[in-house]
C-alpha cells in the first residue's frame, strides 16, 4: 500500500504534495460524506484500504471525495441562536423549515446554540445524539461564523458525534448540530460537559509534554555536565525542530545515537539518497544476490532490511514518506541538507506498506515487520503509520508488539492527525497501544509550541503521550531532495531518534526506563489555540 492509497484508517501521517495527489485519487469513488478546504476525508469502514497519517494528502482526499469542499453560498443561519450552557443538555427536531449550512454545497440543515458561560482554559465536551440522522457537529468561532472543528461518527457509530475544545480568552463559540447525510431530519440531543484536568502533569491534549532529549538523557546518566545553553550552536532555520528537542546539547556529550538501530516500518526508503546511505543497517551474514539465506533466518538477501508486501528485498520508497521519516531519526551529520536526531544511529528500513491493502493484511504486515525488526537487532522500532481508533482491533500487531516489548524493543508511533476534523480524542491504532504500555505515542507541535490542530490528543486516560515537531519540518525526499513537511508522521521520528540518544548513553536501557525518561522530562510548556 503506498502511503496515501492506504484507505483513511491507515495512512501516513504526512503532507507532501505528492502524497494529496495519491489520497485524493484513491477516495475519488468512496461514499459522499463532508467534503473539506482541509483534513482528511471521513472514514468509509473498515473494509476499505489503510492509510498513513499526511495532511495534505488529507487535504486532497477531502476535496477530491465530494462536491462540497467549497463553501456554498446559503442563507445565514439564525442569529439569535438559544443558548448552551456547560453541564447543560438541549433536545431539538432538525427539519426542512431550518437553516441551510452555509459552509458546505448541498442542502444541510442545521440548528445552532450558542456557547454560554464559558471560562477561558476550560477543557469542554459537547456530544450529539440521535437516532433518526447521521450526526454532524462544528464548533463556529461565535464573530466570524466561520467552523473551526468538526465531529462526525464518535466510536465508529452512525447515531452520535462530538468536539473537544479549549476555551480561549475572549472568543465566543457556537455549536452547530447537522447531519452527516443531505437533507437528513430528526430529533436530537445535545448537551455539554467541563472535563477535568487527569493530572497536574499530564494534558488531555499533550499528555506529558514536548520530548526533551537533553533532560532525558540527565535522568538516565545523572549528569548535569550539559554545556550551558548559550555554549551550544543553535541550528535554526529549518532544522529548527532539533533546536526546540534540544538534540545539540545531546550531541555536544558525545551522544549521537552510535551503536542503536532503529528499524522504520514504512513503504520503504531511498536507499541512494547521500544523507542515508552512509546509515544503512546491514546485515554482515548475508551476502547480497546470492539468492541464499545466508543467515537462515527466512529471508533471502535481506541485506537491508525486508519488504513484506512482495516478500523480497527491495526496499525502494515510491511515494517519499519513509524516506522523509528515516532522514528525521539519522540523517548524516555532514554539512549538507539535514542532520538526524541521533545521526549516528544505523536505519533498518521494512517495507510493510503499498497501494491498497485491506486492514487484515496491514494488520499482518505491520505484525511482520515487527517481528522482523525485533529478530534482527533493532533496538527502537518507529511507526509513522495509523488507524482510525473507530476501526478494530489489530490483534497481530498488538501480539507482535507484546513479542517486541519481552525483546526489549522501544517502539514510538505517530499518533494521527484526525482531530480538526473528525475530533478525534484519543491516538488512532497502533499508536493507541501506548496505553497499554506497548510504546509511545507522539503527537505534535509547531515551531512555536503550539499543538499542532489536526493531531490526535492524548486522551482523557494517561498513557505514554508526548509531542515533538510535526509543522514545516524538514527532511530527505525522493531524489536526493529534501522539502518541508508536515503531521504526526513526522513528530514520532523525533521521539524514536531520542530513544536511540538515549540507548547510545545508556545501552542496557530497558523499554521501560527509556519511556520513563522521556515521559518524566518532557516540557509542559505547550500552547492550545483550539
Amino acid at each position: 500500500m503506498s502511503a496515501f492509497h492506504l484507505p483513511r484508517q491507515f495512512r501516513l501521517q504526512s503532507s507532501p504534495p505528492e502524497f494529496a495527489y495519491a489520497a485524493a485519487k484513491n477516495l475519488l469513488g468512496q461514499p459522499s460524506g463532508r467534503g473539506f478546504g482541509e483534513g482528511f476525508a471521513q472514514a468509509s469502514g473498515p473494509s476499505t484500504p489503510r492509510y498513513a497519517h499526511s495532511s495534505a494528502a488529507s487535504s486532497a482526499a477531502s476535496s477530491a471525495a465530494t462536491n462540497r469542499s467549497q463553501p456554498a453560498k446559503r442563507r445565514r443561519t439564525n442569529l439569535s441562536a438559544p443558548f448552551l450552557k456547560p453541564q447543560g443538555q438541549v433536545r431539538g427536531i432538525l427539519s426542512s423549515t431550518d437553516s441551510i449550512d452555509p459552509y458546505f454545497q448541498g442542502t444541510y440543515y442545521v440548528d445552532d446554540y450558542r456557547l454560554r458561560g464559558l471560562t477561558a482554559g476550560q477543557q469542554i465536551e459537547v456530544r450529539l445524539n440521535s437516532r433518526q440522522f447521521d450526526p454532524y457537529l462544528q464548533l463556529v468561532n461565535g464573530r466570524t461564523k466561520q467552523p473551526i472543528l468538526y465531529g462526525s461518527d464518535l466510536g465508529g457509530t452512525n447515531t452520535n458525534a462530538r468536539v473537544v475544545f479549549t476555551v480561549q480568552p475572549q472568543t465566543q463559540y457556537l455549536v452547530r448540530v447537522s447531519s452527516d447525510q443531505r437533507r437528513q431530519i430528526g430529533s436530537y440531543l445535545v448537551k455539554s460537559r467541563v472535563l477535568k484536568p487527569i493530572a497536574s502533569d499530564f494534558n488531555l491534549f499533550y499528555g506529558y509534554g514536548l520530548v526533551d532529549a537533553a533532560a532525558a538523557i540527565n535522568r538516565v546518566t545523572g549528569q548535569t555536565l550539559f554545556k550551558p545553553a548559550a555554549d551550544v550552536p543553535v541550528l535554526g532555520g529549518n532544522q529548527w525542530g532539533l533546536d526546540l528537542v534540544r538534540a545539540p546539547e545531546v550531541w555536544s556529550q558525545g551522544f549521537t545515537g552510535q551503536g542503536v538501530t532503529v528499524a522504520v516500518l514504512d513503504e520503504g526508503i531511498d536507499l541512494n539518497h547521500p544523507d542515508l546511505s552512509q546509515n544503512l543497517w546491514r546485515n554482515s551474514d548475508e551476502i547480497p544476490g546470492n539468492g541464499i539465506d545466508d543467515d537462515r533466518n527466512g529471508f533471502i538477501d535481506d541485506v537491508h532490511g525486508w519488504n513484506f508486501i512482495d516478500q523480497n528485498p527491495n526496499l525502494n520508497d515510491t511515494e517519499g514518506h519513509g524516506t522523509q521519516v528515516a532522514g528525521i531519526i539519522a540523517a548524516a551529520n555532514d554539512g549538507i541538507g539535514i542532520t538526524g536526531v541521533a545521526h549516528n544511529a544505523k536505519i533498518m528500513p521494512i517495507k510493510v506498506i503499498q497501494g491498497e491493502t485491506p486492514l487484515a493484511q496491514f494488520d499482518a504486515n505491520v505484525a511482520a515487520g515487527i517481528d522482523y525488526a525485533a529478530n534482527n537487532g533493532a533496538q527502537v522500532i518507529n511507526i509513522s503509520l495509523g488507524s482510525s481508533s473507530n476501526d478494530p482491533p489489530l490483534p497481530k500487531v498488538e501480539a507482535a508488539l507484546r513479542r517486541a516489548r519481552q525483546a526489549d524493543v522501544v517502539v514510538v508511533f505517530s499518533a494521527g492527525n484526525d482531530r480538526q476534523l473528525l475530533s478525534a480524542l484519543e491516538p488512532d491504532r497502533p499508536a493507541l497501544y501506548a496505553s497499554a504500555g506497548l510504546g509511545i505515542a507522539v503527537g505534535g507541535v509547531d515551531n512555536k509550541r503550539n499543538f499542532y490542530i489536526d493531531s490526535n490528543p492524548a486522551g482523557l486516560k494517561r498513557l505514554n503521550y508526548v509531542v515533538a515537531p510535526a509543522v514545516d519540518v524538514y527532511s530527505t525526499t525522493l531524489g536526493s531532495s529534501y522539502d518541508l513537511l508536515e503531521g504526526t508522521s513526522f513528530a514520532a521520528p523525533f521521539v524514536a531518534g531520542v530513544a536511540a540518544l538515549l540507548l547510545s548513553a545508556k545501552p542496557d536501557l530497558p523499554p521501560a526506563e527509556v519511556e520513563a525518561a522521556i515521559l518524566s522530562s518532557a516540557s509542559q510548556q505547550i500552547q492550545l489555540a483550539l
